[in-house]
């Protein structure tokens, strides 16, 4: 969790984490290490957001063929939608 104060408590050891990146070198530094984890809880948000428990085992088949076999938020549709929004965020200009 991040807090305020002079004891801030920041993940995996990242610190001074600022909610807007003024330059290019600044997003390559502090944004993109997070970009795995940021694209985990936006593929979980997709799934969700499908009727889908994010973390459950889900196992596909085409007749005896196995397509997918993995948790819910790794299903190839939401990484792609989670990646989408992502460039969206972390762009500067808006949608559309």
């Amino acid at each position: 969790m991040l807090d305020g104060g002079e004891g801030n408590a920041v993940p995996n050891g990242i610190s001074e984490f600022v909610r807007s990146c003024p330059t290019v070198e600044c997003k390559h530094s502090r944004c993109l290490p997070l970009k795995d984890l940021d694209i985990e809880m936006l593929a979980c948000l997709a799934a969700r957001l499908a009727g889908q428990d994010p973390d459950r085992h889900t196992t596909i088949k085409f007749g005896n063929i196995v397509a997918f076999d993995d948790v819910a938020w790794r299903y190839p549709d939401f990484l792609a939608r989670a990646e989408a929004a992502y460039n969206i965020l972390l762009s500067d200009a808006p949608p559309g």
